[in-house]
């Protein structure tokens, strides 16, 4: 017969050999953070059962991504796949964002929520190399003017502002599962379209 009584003594004593003082919820043999995200407790590396997780790399007794270096051959594939679509992206004058999050999901094994801060600086990095790019080209009909529409930025600044906001309140208040679906039914919303468009124009 299953001793539960043995079982919590056993929970109790897992819990007395972790810190406690961070913002950590446990529940058995995971551990929940503020932003939602789960942790394996272990003892050494061997105890993390997720691929490039080690042991108390960030939490004492809990397993976390590993560092960036070394990197092994599935990385190295990553980084260069990563880079590639992040600049033809950049090239096309879209942010990427689904397509960033996926990649870094299916080659570093990152969780739902840092794949999406992941992506979002990554975003922000290409971004702005493209602005200092472009920053003094002038424009192709008037040799006066600047490349880049100001005018435009004003009017789209407050909206992306504010859907920014929204998304990482959305990113905060939800579980990774949930968040995970939504990015799903929104990249297959934009396949979609973007299929449509190319049947329209070709």
């Amino acid at each position: 017969m299953l001793n539960l009584g043995s079982l919590t003594e056993k929970k109790v004593e897992d819990s007395e050999h972790l810190n406690l003082s961070s913002p950590l919820h446990y529940n058995g043999h995971f551990f929940k953070s503020e932003s939602g995200e789960m942790g394996e407790t272990c003892d050494s590396d061997a105890d993390c059962s997720e691929r490039y997780y080690v042991c108390g790399i960030s939490e004492e007794n809990v397993c976390g991504h590993k560092a960036v270096f070394p990197l092994d051959f599935v990385e190295g594939v990553g980084v260069m796949t990563f880079a590639m679509v992040m600049a033809l992206c950049t090239v096309a004058g879209i942010g990427g964002g689904g397509i960033a999050v996926s990649l870094v999901i299916a080659f570093f094994n990152f969780q739902t929520k840092s794949a999406v801060a992941i992506s979002s600086f990554s975003i922000l990095m290409c971004t702005l190399m493209r602005y200092i790019y472009n920053f003094r080209t002038k424009h192709p009909e008037k040799p006066t003017m600047n490349l880049l529409d100001y005018s435009l930025a004003a009017v789209m600044m407050p909206t992306t502002l504010a859907g920014s906001q929204i998304g990482s309140l959305v990113l905060k208040t939800f579980p990774a599962l949930y968040i995970q679906l939504m990015l799903t039914l929104l990249l297959c919303l934009l396949s979609w379209q973007s299929f449509n468009k190319a049947y329209q124009l070709y």
